[in-house]
């Protein structure tokens, strides 16, 4: 029963990290919560997309709880298209890996890669840059820190805005929308392949209502959702004819999944660079 927790959990993640970044029908024209507030997501996502292509930098960080653990996430990005470049470093259960993408190359820093004194694997990206718009993958992971995409992944799978009202966030103004999402429809907006029994087991989320909140110049300042997999869990057990264990019975927290994603220093200059040559294994990085 573990395995198949871990299963629904992991598409979950899959779930979310899709939602952490690709029309549907536009809504019918509404007026909104209030001066300078959206009605329509295809509205609401358009401008952010132009707000965010005439800044081209931003930082993040994110926090996800699941299964009782804990992943985190920090990161600044530069969306300039003549000068792409992004840097993450993720933490989960004790271990953590680093991403660099730069000049047109990719590192990694993951635990018991690379060689003694050279922690750091390459890879070529060249190729992909040159083929970007016809590379889903590499458009993938190059947006995947993109809060546009994001957004146009909720518009794609049928999303619509449900509510907004204004409020502060850290102190600061801003405009909460609550934006209802379907994850089934999102899982077939993003093209990833799903076995038609692991599909019905994603129709038991429901209806997930994503928590958008946008400063005074319509860029995110914060991404949140929460999903219950309780559901879920019980329809894989029946599935495969077995019983949900006591530890998850008594902890239905557990299977509730949480993330929320920060967005900040909009326009302010980053600095990415690729690690020192002298810590770069002369393995490179398969697979780019």
């Amino acid at each position: 029963m573990r395995k198949l927790a871990l299963a629904a959990s992991g598409m979950a993640v899959t779930l979310a990290l899709t939602a952490c970044g690709g029309d549907g029908e536009t809504a019918t024209g509404l007026s909104g919560g209030g001066a300078g507030t959206f009605g329509d997501l295809q509205q609401l996502v358009a401008s952010v997309g132009d707000k965010a292509e005439q800044v081209q930098s931003v930082k993040f960080d994110a926090e996800m709880t699941m299964l009782g653990m804990n992943f985190t996430m920090t990161g600044q990005s530069r969306m300039d298209p003549d000068d792409i470049a992004m840097s993450m470093t993720m933490s989960m259960a004790g271990q953590e890996q680093e991403v660099r993408i730069v000049d047109q190359a990719i590192y990694m820093r993951m635990p018991d890669s690379g060689e003694p004194g050279k922690p750091w694997q390459k890879g070529d990206m060249s190729g992909q840059f040159a083929e970007l718009e016809n590379n889903a993958s590499m458009a993938a992971l190059l947006e995947s820190y993109n809060p546009r995409k994001t957004l146009e992944q909720f518009q794609q799978s049928g999303g619509t805005i449900t509510g907004s009202e204004a409020t502060t966030l850290d102190g600061q103004r801003v405009t909460l929308y609550t934006i209802d999402i379907d994850p089934v429809e999102m899982m077939k907006a993003s093209g990833e392949e799903m076995p038609a029994e692991m599909m019905s087991m994603m129709e038991s989320l429901g209806t997930i209502p994503a928590l958008l909140y946008l400063d005074s110049e319509n860029l995110p300042v914060r991404m949140e959702f929460e999903m219950n997999m309780n559901d879920m869990v019980r329809e894989a057990a029946e599935a495969a004819g077995e019983e949900i264990p006591a530890e998850v019975k008594n902890n239905p927290d557990m299977l509730t999944m949480s993330m929320s994603q920060n967005y900040y220093d909009w326009g302010q200059p980053v600095t990415i660079e690729a690690p020192p040559a002298d810590q770069v294994s002369s393995t490179p990085l398969e697979g780019f």
